[in-house]
């Protein structure tokens, strides 16, 4: 992929990211695009995937922050379904 054809995931919210790589996944799965086009979609998932892990970073250090107790940080592992659960 050329420069300016680049992807550039750095505004999207997670979900969004989510969505476009469930999105591209179904895309390679189907096993139909010409190689240039599956390894452009490729390429925008790598970048997605790294957005993703940024944000998912950016979340941790917060939660951290959040946790504090005594000036100490006591790290919880709590499954992410716990922490995104949206049906509570």
């Amino acid at each position: 992929m050329s420069d300016k054809n680049q992807f550039d995931a750095t505004s999207l919210t997670f979900e969004q990211v989510v969505e476009r790589l469930r999105a591209i996944v179904v895309k390679l799965e189907q096993g139909n695009l010409p190689l240039d086009k599956a390894l452009s979609q490729f390429e925008e998932g790598v970048s997605l995937f790294q957005r993703g892990n940024q944000l998912l970073s950016e979340v941790e250090k917060k939660l951290e922050v959040l946790s504090r107790e005594d000036g100490e940080t006591k790290k919880k592992n709590l499954p992410l379904n716990e922490l995104f659960d949206t049906d509570k």
